[in-house]
């Protein structure tokens, strides 16, 4: 998927659209998710989704039932044409066909990226737009999804006539052949968030080994000796390892008794229920009392797993997550979290991307810029319980 993002972009708008597109689709032919599945698939607050289910309703293009649910109507069509004949709509999505740079000045910059459904990716584009103004740059987003769709974009763009890319690469453990292809045509990329070994690329991350070393000795000042890390499934990559073995070697530094429990087979698209034991043996047996999340996802869906086992955050345990997550469960402030300073990425990746079409002989040398992360103490975390292991 495609997006042109301008300034005055919202959210709730694309909710809105989805939705719609959905409902055209047939991917919604009677119930709609609820306000709190959207809120965290969005990674939003709850009055994000409810500005955007009120306007749906308002339009008739949905019926809400108190206790039931939310549903499409049953003359959807006619009110979803009647609703975008009186909204003013966006300009069309564009193909991945690139407009070729319209003269020597204007330069065609492509950024892929996952999404753009949460605060650290419009963190990181804020940052790129910064540097790259609209008068010289003209930036195209894609949303890649998958690492299927990452490869198939990255093919498409070195073909389309784009001056350069930045590239925030999906988790995957092996990093793509279009990236090793873009390397040796020598086309101008920069990677945003983690770098690919054994390639020597132009790179903009966050130290994870010292963000996973923060959150670790935040706990541990807490007086927390029996923690959890909680990752998604499948999702074993140069980051995420980076922090687990951050969090690992300052855990070797207690001589108290002391516990490090690693999952990762989390699956957030699961029901709660899932994943009821593991967590209740963690918390109840193997005496976890604080976790470190992975990412946001996963900090938003340990918080409502652990809720529906009636354990409070953060009176029972505690979590610090990398990253706020915006949500409707809690304010982005509740959670502890350890701060990766997105805005400042996509600021240095355009200033990278700057400096390569302003020298565009210059293709040997490659910049490496490393961001240090920095702890943000919240409510989400607290000093743990006295029980027994």
């Amino acid at each position: 998927m495609v997006y042109l993002l301008s300034d005055n972009g919202s959210l709730y708008k694309k909710i809105i659209d989805d939705i719609i597109q959905g409902i055209q689709t047939g991917e919604f032919d009677s119930q709609l998710p609820t306000e709190n599945e959207l809120s965290v698939e969005y990674n939003v607050s709850r009055a994000t989704v409810s500005k955007a289910m009120n306007e749906l309703k308002e339009n008739g293009i949905i019926v809400r039932y108190p206790g039931r649910g939310t549903f499409v109507s049953n003359d959807a069509d006619t009110k979803i044409a009647s609703y975008q004949a009186s909204t003013p709509q966006p300009a069309p999505k564009p193909s991945l066909d690139i407009v070729p740079d319209e003269g020597p000045e204007f330069k065609q910059i492509v950024l892929i990226i996952p999404t753009i459904k949460d605060r650290f990716a419009l963190s990181i584009i804020t940052g790129i737009q910064e540097v790259l103004p609209p008068i010289d740059y003209h930036i195209t987003i894609v949303t890649s999804m998958d690492a299927n769709g990452e490869a198939q974009a990255i093919k498409h763009i070195r073909q389309s006539g784009a001056s350069a890319l930045v590239l925030f690469p999906v988790d995957q453990e092996y990093y793509s052949d279009e990236v090793l292809s873009m390397k040796l045509e020598r086309f101008p990329f920069v990677l945003i968030d983690r770098p690919f070994p054994g390639i020597d690329t132009n790179y903009v991350l966050s130290d994870s080994y010292s963000g996973g070393q923060m959150a670790m000795r935040h706990l541990l000042d807490l007086g927390h000796r029996h923690i959890g890390f909680i990752t998604n499934t499948g999702k074993s990559t140069y980051t995420v390892n980076d922090r687990i073995k951050g969090c690992s070697d300052v855990l070797e530094t207690v001589s108290e008794d002391h516990s490090f429990v690693i999952r990762d087979e989390l699956d957030t698209s699961c029901e709660y229920s899932r994943y009821g034991d593991m967590l209740s043996d963690l918390v109840h047996h193997q005496g976890v009392t604080a976790f470190i999340a992975s990412e946001t996802s996963v900090a938003l869906y340990l918080y409502c797993a652990l809720q529906s086992l009636s354990i409070d955050v953060p009176q029972s345990v505690s979590i610090v997550t990398f990253d706020a997550p915006l949500s409707d469960i809690e304010d982005f402030e509740f959670f502890s979290h350890v701060n990766q300073n997105p805005k400042q990425m996509g600021h240095y990746a355009g200033l990278i991307i700057r400096d390569i079409l302003h020298n565009p002989h210059n293709t040997e040398q490659t910049t490496k810029k490393v961001i240090e992360p920095n702890l943000v103490n919240s409510r989400s975390t607290a000093p743990p319980q006295s029980r027994t292991k």
